[in-house]
């Protein structure tokens, strides 16, 4: 859990001067040494970015709206979920 917590640490210090492109060769660096596990995507839209990107055994997504049916509709500040449900959430 400490590797998961330095490289969080490191990638939200590199994400604020980070490009789109350069962001996605980071990400997919990063998402290569994660540990398989439950994975939730924020925000994730009608198509999730990363669900073929990551190694996992469940993935779900949480959107706002309801209309593009994602897994669970609720607001990012306010989410129905207890604490350790996920191992990674993007």
């Amino acid at each position: 859990m400490k590797i998961i917590k330095y490289l969080y640490s490191l990638f939200i210090s590199l994400t604020k001067s980070l490009t789109r492109k350069s962001l996605e060769s980071m990400l997919k660096t990063y998402f290569k040494i994660l540990p398989e596990g439950k994975v939730l995507e924020l925000g994730a839209g009608m198509y999730p970015l990363y669900k073929h990107k990551v190694k996992c055994l469940s993935y779900q997504t949480l959107d706002i709206r309801k209309e593009i049916k994602p897994d669970i509709c609720a607001d990012a500040h306010n989410m129905p979920i207890n604490d350790g449900v996920y191992d990674v959430v993007i």
